[in-house]
């Protein structure tokens, strides 16, 4: 699931499906919490009541990593953030950030910062692997070859329907892997720099879209 906010913020990864979503609106919280003991690691966060009344019915079935634009990155589990500034064609710098509930007992805390540290971060397993991508990546758009290419941002494009979410300013999208989210934030980042004022980009930014995408 994709779902695309106004001004470039988007979230993009893992959607609960309807039908689940369905079974699970039906049960208490306690219900909800029994059936979550039964489901593997793995599975989909089984959320509470009040987060459907706050995140609204798409909202609460997405999964997915939250990027506020233009490079605050939100992980699934909420426990980090992560600030990514561009330092050159060839540099960026991230400095990550782990939230932990406050007053929560010295042991918990230390257990919940040892393990976002595993996940995330210059020591984080998944850290290393998505860096390995982002570098490469750069590293190979660099080549004689490469240079005379474009940048290619067309997976799912012109295949997939945006339908309106709760609220304004905001869409979503029901699909397999794909670049929307992409899209959708290199056409905020042009309308920001083009914009000579707040005034202006609120005047004249795109609206999240609906229908064929």
């Amino acid at each position: 699931m994709v779902m695309l906010g106004e001004y470039g913020h988007g979230i993009g990864g893992p959607g609960i499906p309807r039908e689940m979503q369905d079974r699970i609106d039906a049960m208490s919280d306690e219900e909800r919490l029994a059936y979550s003991r039964t489901l593997p690691s793995t599975a989909p966060r089984v959320r509470p009541h009040a987060a459907t009344q706050l995140m609204g019915p798409v909202g609460v079935r997405s999964m997915g990593h939250p990027n506020i634009f233009p490079n605050l990155w939100v992980t699934m589990s909420g426990l980090q953030i992560c600030l990514r500034l561009p330092r050159g064609p060839s540099h960026t710098e991230l400095w990550w950030f782990t939230i932990v509930p406050k007053g929560i007992p010295p042991e918990a805390r230390r257990a919940m910062i040892r393990q976002a540290n595993h996940v995330f971060g210059p020591a984080g397993l998944l850290e290393q692997d998505d860096g390995e991508n982002w570098s490469q990546s750069t590293r190979s758009a660099r080549g004689a070859a490469s240079r005379k290419l474009g940048h290619t941002l067309y997976m799912g494009l012109g295949r997939d329907t945006a339908a309106p979410g709760e609220g304004a300013g905001a869409s979503y999208i029901e699909t397999s892997i794909n670049e929307h989210g992409q899209r959708w934030l290199y056409r905020a980042w042009t309308e920001w720099m083009a914009a000579r004022d707040w005034a202006e980009l609120k005047a004249n930014h795109t609206q999240p879209p609906t229908g064929v995408v």
